[in-house]
């Protein structure tokens, strides 16, 4: 029943189209010379040191980040994508555009919690939380305006439904009461938008900030339920 309501509910609720800003005609690549750009304008220490590796790698600035969504398959993608011999990836989630405490420490910081990755090889990193993070577009635009971004969706609805879970048994573990579900969908009579489950399936919303910064062309949205029965032809589309 919770499911069938949210579905309707959601399915109601119309997007509403955002003009972009327009395209920067930039190769996807952050070569280290473009890199060390980056960090002369934006980084805020002047300490920035190359951490090169005996071998020939480097850590460096991701070229592709997952954006999000919770819920949505961002670990199973990124393990995918982790099998492919020219994909460096970070193994946490960094929270370096979302976290203040992170972001007050700068590029060099954030570089720092990459992989070494040889030239040839595209680093990626992913949290889930960039996507609904009203400051994170425009942190990553100042930061490379050509970064290609991954978005993996899911049905709304079944999503709402996994983030409930997955907090409710976190509570269980800890014997700690938490309410039913559907105490959190309704309030006052209508669909509870400032409960965060609900509110990180209203795609549209935080679609139109990603929007304003970054044209459509440089996010490429992942199926996640199409993954899970189907996975080969989504991480083709994704290659």
């Amino acid at each position: 029943m919770a499911a069938f309501l949210l579905g309707a509910v959601l399915l109601i609720v119309q997007p509403q189209i955002v003009p972009s800003r327009p395209a920067i005609n930039l190769k996807a690549e952050t070569p280290q010379s473009v890199q060390r750009e980056l960090l002369k304008k934006t980084s805020q220490k002047n300490d920035f040191k190359e951490s090169i590796h005996s071998n020939g790698s480097c850590q460096q600035l991701p070229q592709t980040i997952i954006i999000g969504v919770r819920k949505g398959g961002t670990r199973a993608l990124l393990e995918m994508l982790s099998l492919h011999p020219d994909i460096a990836a970070a193994e946490s989630e960094v929270h370096f555009f979302d976290w203040e405490d992170h972001y007050r420490n700068g590029l060099q910081w954030y570089i720092n919690q990459m992989p070494f990755s040889y030239p040839h090889q595209i680093t990626v990193e992913k949290t889930p939380a960039y996507f609904t993070s009203p400051k994170v577009p425009e942190r990553v635009y100042n930061m490379n305006q050509s970064m290609r971004l991954l978005l993996i969706l899911r049905d709304p609805s079944e999503r709402v439904l996994s983030d409930y879970t997955q907090v409710f048994y976190n509570h269980m573990q800890k014997h700690k009461p938490y309410p039913s579900i559907e105490q959190f969908l309704i309030k006052d009579g209508e669909l509870n938008v400032d409960y965060k489950a609900i509110n990180r399936s209203l795609y549209y919303i935080h679609m139109q900030n990603w929007l304003k910064y970054f044209p459509l062309d440089h996010i490429h949205i992942v199926d996640g339920d199409k993954l899970i029965k189907d996975p080969f032809p989504e991480i083709e589309k994704v290659e």
